[in-house]
């Protein structure tokens, strides 16, 4: 079996690659590998298709994900998520690839109406990063439908543990938590703290992206919540840190995420196996 993940030394893609590596060949197209290709770029279409050439699945995590910078810089993400997921289908299909898994976005709901969120509710994006996602998912869609390449989109919701991100805009809530208290600073709370999110955990995602790669039941297109179905406020988060909070104003961001995975259990037959606050009790302090 041979595998493609881009993305593959980023946060999530670096947990999925050590779980494909006990299943087959894993070719991993990122720009933190030696020999970085531009996977955007049509000029680079030949060398990336001789590196897939032969996989039977490929995993498209690449992507630029900070949606504060996706707001600042629209041209330059969109350049990066539509054309790049658009090229990466075009040679998966030349190449014969069996499944395209796309990793996708809580953010296509962007603040939704109901909660929990299903699959079947209206996406209303609330930033330049969350539509191109959304664009990203029809892509796959339409693959399917006229192309003959199965395809399958992964919507995660906030996703933590080993290897997140701590600095820079790429970093999650609870990547910035750990940096300052490593760094004995108070906590950044944009807002009250009331704001909540469904947390799911990294490794949990990456079994989710195999499932999907082995079920029997998708490959038409479908878009499939990955979370866990409960929701932890900012403030239980920083309640664990036990450090100063500085409020600051709140941003734009949506007020509340909740993900129904009922999906994802009857399709892939995934469920979560680590609850947030959990993890913290027991990695906050030995892993700062």
């Amino acid at each position: 079996m041979k595998y493609v993940v881009t993305g593959g030394s980023g946060f999530i893609g670096s947990h999925l690659v050590e779980l494909l590596k006990n299943k087959g060949d894993v070719v991993i197209l990122d720009r933190e590998s030696p020999s970085f290709i531009d996977i955007a770029d049509c000029k680079n279409n030949n060398k990336i298709l001789d590196l897939i050439q032969g996989a039977d699945y490929v995993f498209h995590l690449a992507a630029e994900t900070s949606v504060p910078r996706s707001i600042e810089n629209p041209l330059c993400y969109n350049y990066n998520n539509v054309n790049g997921i658009v090229n990466m289908l075009t040679l998966s299909r030349d190449a014969g690839v069996k499944r395209f898994i796309f990793s996708s976005t809580s953010a296509v709901y962007g603040n939704p109406y109901f909660t929990p969120t299903s699959e079947d509710s209206d996406p209303n994006p609330m930033s330049p990063y969350g539509l191109q996602k959304l664009i990203g998912e029809q892509y796959c869609k339409l693959y399917a439908d006229i192309y003959d390449i199965e395809t399958v989109s992964l919507r995660y919701f906030n996703v933590f543990g080993e290897r997140m991100p701590t600095k820079g805009s790429y970093c999650s809530v609870i990547g910035s938590f750990k940096e300052k208290l490593k760094n004995k600073k108070p906590l950044t709370i944009y807002g009250n703290g009331n704001q909540s999110r469904d947390f799911v955990y990294v490794k949990d995602v990456a079994k989710a992206n195999l499932a999907a790669a082995e079920s029997i039941d998708v490959g038409g297109g479908e878009c499939i919540n990955i979370g866990t179905g409960a929701s932890t406020t900012v403030k239980e988060i920083a309640n664990i840190f036990k450090s100063p909070i500085d409020f600051l104003p709140k941003r734009l961001e949506p007020f509340q995420s909740l993900s129904d995975n009922k999906k994802a259990k009857d399709l892939l037959d995934w469920t979560p196996s680590v609850k947030v606050l959990d993890w913290l009790n027991e990695n906050i302090y030995s892993r700062t």
